[in-house]
């Protein structure tokens, strides 16, 4: 905290970021510190369906700083009731792909990593090392046999 003008600094946020948060930041339960620990963190979500779009929304919206989106498969019609973060005019189009520049949208400051293929017991470890946190948002039995 900046003592004269009593306004929060950091070394990790910019003055932009510290503005966009500040709602979070002045929360005495997180702080400038917790926002910090936020931005730093990277979070690998699997399935950017139902679950893992939504999840992805609230991360990019509270400023986690990296966030891997792992997903093979197109956004189809009967999906638009429950991936509120598709629309018509993406039918048909890869999910990861699509989520990341919706995410964007939402907040540039984020670090997206795209991994447009399904997880395996060949790609796991590399791409799955990279992060601190590893959600599991798939809502398929297959998803889960590695």
């Amino acid at each position: 905290m900046d003592q004269q003008n009593q306004k929060p600094v950091s070394e990790i946020l910019s003055a932009q970021e510290i503005r966009r948060y500040s709602l979070q930041i002045n929360n005495a339960s997180l702080g400038v510190e917790g926002q910090e620990k936020i931005k730093q963190a990277k979070v690998l979500v699997v399935g950017a369906g139902g679950k893992g779009s939504s999840l992805m929304q609230i991360m990019a919206a509270v400023g986690v700083g990296m966030i891997g989106i792992s997903d093979n498969f197109p956004v189809q019609e009967a999906d638009l009731s429950r991936q509120h973060l598709y629309g018509s005019s993406d039918l048909g189009k890869q999910k990861a792909i699509i989520s990341k520049q919706k995410l964007i949208q939402i907040n540039h400051f984020v670090e997206y990593k795209l991994h447009n293929v399904c997880l395996s017991e060949q790609n796991i470890n590399t791409i799955c090392s990279n992060y601190d946190i590893l959600i599991d948002a798939t809502d398929n039995f297959t998803a889960h046999t590695f």
